[in-house]
């Protein structure tokens, strides 16, 4: 199936005939069988992206896709992982 669909017409093209396998897994098996045609996502220009700092304990250095997204991932994961708000977590700085 990836060597029919894959070159030329990207993992869109195949993920109707392999289903139950993810646009990662089909690109990461075409780019090993060496096929010609991979098509990459673009990100849309987004003004409000910036690096803006961690309002969390890290206080890191990351890229915030708008103004109101003041905490990192991971930050963010482990506010959730202790079962705090974020409001609680970052001192009510956020």
């Amino acid at each position: 199936m990836l060597r029919k669909f894959y070159p030329g017409k990207g993992y869109r093209a195949c993920r109707a005939h392999l289903p139950g396998r993810g646009d990662g897994a089909i690109a990461s098996r075409a780019q090993l069988l060496g096929l010609p045609g991979r098509i990459e996502k673009k990100k849309k220009d987004n003004p409000e992206r910036a690096m803006r700092r961690c309002l969390g304990p890290c206080g890191e250095m990351f890229v915030s896709e708008h103004i109101g997204h003041r905490m990192c991932r991971a930050c963010l994961a482990h506010a959730e992982r202790i079962g705090i708000d974020r409001a609680s977590f970052t001192g009510g700085r956020e």
